[in-house]
């Protein structure tokens, strides 16, 4: 029997592009059957459709159930933006800026951005200007990539060797 390291990716993304959130959880499930022989780590996709729980908690929002239950808990949050931000929670302008904010100020997990490189329907054009502000406020704090499954692929496989090495450097102390 061999022992493999769990590595929880929390996807996060606004509602519009639901579709893209499949595509990433497909991207992890091949990324496992490609790479979790030789790495001994397996990726399991969390998205809060699928793994958060109904929970009645006195004086707490829906996203901060959400916050405590899974995004805490993630090792890895990938955060995919289209052509809107999202809807308002809590005092985020949208539910997947809290998960980013919450996620950076309470684990030691890694972050990765992505935003679509797709033209805007000219109804979203508005919302869509949102987005660019959000997208250009992170340039300050780190880089973002274009969405694409090679891009999603190529940054779950170096946040996975950069888990491994802190992992075995760790081992040594």
């Amino acid at each position: 029997m061999k022992t493999i390291n769990l590595i929880k990716v929390f996807i996060a993304s606004p509602g519009d592009i639901a579709a893209k959130r499949n595509e990433v959880e497909e991207t992890i499930y091949r990324w496992n059957i490609e790479n979790t022989y030789n790495t001994k780590v397996i990726l399991m996709p969390i998205r809060w459709e699928t793994n958060a729980v109904p929970t009645y908690i006195n004086n707490s929002s829906e996203q901060s159930v959400i916050n405590k239950q899974i995004v805490e808990n993630s090792d890895i949050l990938l955060a995919i933006f289209g052509h809107k931000l999202g809807s308002p929670v809590d005092n985020y302008r949208s539910g997947t800026m809290a998960e980013i904010d919450y996620f950076y100020k309470n684990s030691k997990g890694e972050v990765g951005v992505f935003f679509l490189d797709e033209p805007v329907p000219q109804v979203l054009a508005e919302e869509y200007i949102e987005v660019k502000k959000y997208r250009d406020s992170l340039e300050d704090k780190g880089f973002y990539g274009t969405y694409s499954k090679d891009n999603i692929r190529r940054f779950l496989t170096k946040k996975v060797n950069y888990l491994i090495e802190k992992v075995e450097w760790q081992q040594f102390f």
